[in-house]
């Protein structure tokens, strides 16, 4: 994931709810970078809690959202001209996702 990122990122959004993806995020972390878990967890996640404590990571949970939060998103995207095409790595179908 670090060669796709092209280094250590600051901010990283776990989105997929794959358990072992949490741990990919911890490792191309930039050292003070910060972990946002968005995805809901399907299983335990098995961390290596060292990896983020030596990089002095912060690691933040969310779980919903509110309209202000769309608002905020959408005028990041439309009037500041967020490149939200860097944030996108793969689309999956439909018929892709687990059962």
């Amino acid at each position: 994931m670090r060669e796709l990122l092209g280094g250590a990122a600051a901010v990283l959004f776990e989105c997929s709810g794959v358990p072992s993806v949490l741990q990919d995020c911890i490792d191309c972390a930039a050292v003070c970078g910060t972990v946002v878990v968005v995805g809901v967890l399907l299983g335990d996640a098995t961390i290596k809690p060292f990896n983020a404590l030596s990089k002095r990571l912060t690691l933040r949970f969310a779980l919903g959202y509110d309209r202000a939060d769309f608002d905020t998103a959408l005028r990041l995207v439309s009037e500041e001209g967020a490149r939200v095409d860097r944030m996108i790595t793969q689309p999956v179908g439909l018929d892709e996702l687990p059962n």
